[in-house]
């Protein structure tokens, strides 16, 4: 595997709700989220992880991994290696929690 894979790394502001990750394209300026782009649901995602480290190298170790039931993948890089574990915890806790509600 190739860390080329991951294509190109576009800015988003993302946000986690009860729902999923919601990511939007956010213009300099702005107060409020922006033009929403996308979202995956929590009950779609089967796994979120640090990118491994054999194929993360060097800004890659600030990146983690969301792959979905479907086969899908998408790939988020953060500003520090402390935020990129922070948003693996938070997505992990987020499913975690995603059926309470409903017990």
């Amino acid at each position: 595997r190739n860390p080329s894979r991951f294509g190109s790394l576009k800015r988003k502001f993302l946000v986690l709700t009860h729902i999923g990750i919601h990511w939007f394209k956010r213009n300099p300026g702005e107060d409020l989220f922006g033009e929403e782009r996308g979202c995956i649901k929590l009950v779609d995602i089967s796994i979120v992880k640090r990118t491994e480290e054999k194929i993360a190298k060097d800004e890659y170790q600030r990146m983690f991994e969301i792959n979905c039931v479907d086969g899908t993948q998408r790939v988020f890089l953060t500003e520090t290696e402390s935020q990129c574990d922070q948003w693996v915890v938070a997505i992990e806790e987020a499913m975690s929690n995603k059926f309470k509600s409903f017990t």
